[in-house]
């Protein structure tokens, strides 16, 4: 199985909490099972962040 480098998980991490941020979704919806099930299937080395 591939595993993503560090530094890209942590730019993506970035990445998502500014969208999160910046469009004033709620952090706690990365907790949503449909949502985890979206970014599992649509990019499966990207490690969910817990916050």
């Amino acid at each position: 199985m591939q595993s993503i480098s560090n530094e890209d998980q942590q730019e993506l991490e970035f990445l998502l909490a500014r969208a999160f941020y910046s469009t004033g979704i709620p952090f706690n919806t990365i907790d949503n099972e449909d949502f985890q099930i979206f970014f599992k299937k649509t990019c499966p080395l990207f490690k969910i962040p817990t916050w």
